[in-house]
């Protein structure tokens, strides 16, 4: 919800409001504003953007607030927020559809027991879902879409409709990205392939670990720079098959390709 600030005169004094909140100088409305950007930032995950607009204020505005400001006067800002101030003594928030580390061990442990993904959910007291997606994860099995025409939402939207509208409905129970604006159309997405559709928080890429460990490997047929508009479908599909085909420590050296039949047989 936009929250928005006005001046007043009421009986020739001047009164400035925030958030139904009145303040009886302008510097402590400021101030005001300025403590709820910061908390919409670290605890409710809005991107810089999203709480700029929330408390009336212009991205450059929050960028001077996060970053501090120089000034010629000497009367310099301090920065709002320690960005590179390490975060081991702030508790991470962790969702609850993510599994912890035993529920996986659980889950792997029934797996080569022959137990079915549906078995495994009850077991758990977890949504069939949410023991699929994590075993989808586990099966490292890629698909590369191909985006010529540019990576907008529109574009990037149909792509993904169009690569994964013949995948099994076991699947296709979820897509999990990041906070990038390509996927604002993720509602269609939804819509059109029957999927719940996730975003991480800001920054927090171990939420997407698969992701950016094959990310990695991407990186040995596509160095950094390269521009991917320039390679045609059947060559990012030959790559997706080649990393599928390549057998992987994690998977017991088996392929990717070998763990996404084991997992479509299993349940």
């Amino acid at each position: 919800m936009t929250r928005s600030h006005r001046n007043e005169d009421r009986g020739g004094e001047r009164r400035w409001t925030f958030n139904g909140v009145e303040y009886p100088t302008r510097k402590l409305m400021c101030a005001a504003r300025r403590e709820e950007y910061v908390r919409l930032l670290d605890e409710e995950g809005m991107n810089f953007t999203q709480a700029a607009h929330a408390v009336g204020v212009s991205k450059r505005t929050g960028k001077v607030w996060r970053n501090g400001r120089t000034r010629a006067t000497g009367r310099n800002e301090k920065a709002s927020m320690d960005w590179y101030r390490s975060t081991m003594d702030k508790s991470k928030r962790i969702h609850a559809r993510y599994l912890n580390q035993e529920e996986r061990i659980l889950i792997a442990d029934r797996l080569r027991l022959g137990d079915s993904i549906r078995a495994i959910a009850r077991l758990l007291g977890r949504d069939p879902g949410t023991v699929s997606r994590e075993v989808e994860r586990t099966t490292r099995f890629t698909i590369l879409l191909h985006l010529p025409d540019g990576h907008d939402a529109e574009h990037v939207q149909q792509a993904i409709i169009d690569k994964m509208q013949h995948l099994p409905k076991l699947l296709r129970n979820s897509l999990t990205w990041d906070q990038g604006a390509e996927l604002a159309l993720h509602k269609r997405i939804g819509a059109s392939l029957d999927m719940a559709v996730y975003f991480c928080d800001p920054h927090s890429p171990w939420q997407r670990g698969t992701n950016e460990n094959t990310n990695g490997l991407l990186r040995q047929y596509f160095p950094k720079g390269t521009d991917l508009s320039v390679y045609p479908e059947d060559y990012l599909d030959a790559v997706a098959e080649e990393l599928n085909d390549r057998p992987r420590k994690t998977l017991g050296f088996m392929k990717p390709s070998e763990k996404i039949i084991e997992l479509l047989d299993a349940a």
